[in-house]
């Protein structure tokens, strides 16, 4: 028998940072004025750029409508953290720089809606910190599977016998090899 030097394909740096964007339930916005938590108001658009709705009575709110041309400098922090009890559960650390400018157009929702014009991004891990460029952040799309990957970890840890109702329309076989993940799919006849 031979050995088969058997290679998972990793995600590039750019693919990381995205993945913890998109994944990350917190983020820590920091400006010349003020530092806060925005839990859960961040979002990406379908070109990847980073959205955030903001209370009208937020203190970021009233800085980018005070600011010049209404442009404001944000430092960004996010923490990729470990769903699951393990020894070390910070597992990357990203930092984004840039302005925030608000969206134009009618709001469809209540708040102020702003936009992260990326000026640097860094990824932090145990094996370092990198700068990501620009060009490798814009091209990088999020692991499609790590919205799921809090539930799909608990639920192995748990041991119960239930099933996720997610959609597999976003998830390619190329995807799902270069992200190592392993499915059994049971057809429902639908479709």
């Amino acid at each position: 028998m031979s050995a088969v030097d058997v290679r998972t394909a990793q995600p590039t740096n750019g693919e990381r940072v995205r993945t913890v964007v998109a994944a990350a339930g917190s983020l820590m916005v920091v400006t010349d004025r003020h530092s806060c938590e925005l839990a859960g108001l961040h979002t990406l658009d379908d070109r990847g750029r980073l959205l955030l709705r903001v209370p009208d009575d937020c203190a970021l709110a009233a800085e980018v409508a005070l600011a010049p041309r209404g442009i404001v400098g944000a430092v960004l922090k996010f923490t990729d953290i470990a769903p699951t009890a393990v020894r070390d559960r910070v597992r990357a650390r990203v930092t984004l720089t840039g302005w925030f400018a608000p969206v134009s157009g009618s709001p469809q929702e209540p708040g102020v809606e702003l936009r992260l014009d990326f000026a640097h991004a860094e990824l932090d891990t145990a094996g370092g910190t990198v700068t990501v460029g620009l060009d490798e952040l814009t091209l990088a799309c999020a692991d499609p599977l790590a919205a799921y990957e809090a539930d799909m970890l608990t639920h192995l840890v748990d041991g119960t016998a239930t099933s996720w109702p997610c959609s597999l329309d976003s998830w390619t076989r190329s995807s799902c090899r270069e992200y190592g993940a392993s499915f059994r799919c049971h057809w429902t006849g639908t479709g």
